[in-house]
């Protein structure tokens, strides 16, 4: 990595994309707000073709929020929660200069407490990418914290445990594969490091985000041939630690 150091100004945008997510809205934004308070920052929120009462819980929530402004797109259903999130980083792309720093939410979630202790690191180590751990809850009273060097060989890890720099996101915003039903995150963070060589840097023992384990959702819907799909396609860009092992486990999943 070059020494040149880079100009990170401490300017956010929290991207959102959400479908029929209208029940979660408030906890999710009120979690938001609580963590960026007396920052400066923007909301992009893209309505993935929601039925719900989406737009009314917006209209109701947002006028409360600390942001400097916010953009919000109703568009029609994506096919793929990779375009889905695409659409709204082509949007944050415009906004690099002033707010450089991506900072990606799930609508049905809750920010955790140290998302923003992301930062002194991401300016101390001059980086444009940088993760660490969080917890997960299969309810309100039950959950796991899932620390950064469990995830790191693997790169297992969603957009909500990470900053990164806009300058990563191409001009058309074609940043996640869309041509994948789940697990696109990892995917790219895969690109990124060992097709893109891009430095992606653990910050350990902190809780970047409260992962609600929900079912329905898109992880639990799919089934085991995304997760062997996600490990070939890994696999045909930097060989993936213990592959045969991951590999013989998807195929028992897959029934091969």
């Amino acid at each position: 990595m070059s020494n040149t150091k880079m100009e990170i100004k401490e300017r956010y945008q929290v991207v959102i994309t959400s479908h029929n997510c209208a029940y979660f809205l408030k906890r999710c934004l009120e979690s938001v707000d609580k963590i960026f308070k007396n920052k400066n920052w923007i909301l992009i929120f893209i309505d993935d073709g929601s039925t719900d009462h989406t737009e009314e819980e917006l209209q109701r929530i947002t006028p409360n929020l600390s942001y400097d402004f916010y953009v919000t797109k109703k568009l029609p259903k994506a096919y793929s929660v990779g375009m889905a999130k695409n659409r709204a980083l082509r949007i944050a792309k415009q906004y690099e200069k002033d707010y450089p720093i991506i900072c990606g939410m799930d609508a049905d979630d809750e920010m955790g407490p140290d998302r923003l202790s992301l930062y002194p690191e991401m300016e101390r180590l001059n980086s444009k990418f940088v993760y660490s751990g969080y917890k997960i809850f299969r309810n309100r009273d039950t959950s796991q914290v899932i620390q950064s060097y469990e995830v790191s060989i693997h790169l297992k890890f969603a957009w909500w445990a990470t900053l990164f720099h806009a300058s990563l996101i191409p001009e058309n915003g074609k940043f996640f594969r869309e041509d994948f039903k789940a697990y696109e995150d990892i995917m790219k963070w895969w690109e990124l490091r060992y097709k893109e060589g891009v430095e992606i840097h653990e910050v350990p023992n902190l809780i970047t985000h409260h992962y609600f384990k929900r079912t329905p959702s898109v992880s639990t819907s799919v089934g085991p041939e995304e997760s062997r799909k996600l490990l070939l396609e890994k696999h045909k860009i930097y060989p993936v630690p213990d592959f045969e092992e991951c590999l013989a486990v998807c195929n028992e999943r897959c029934g091969d």
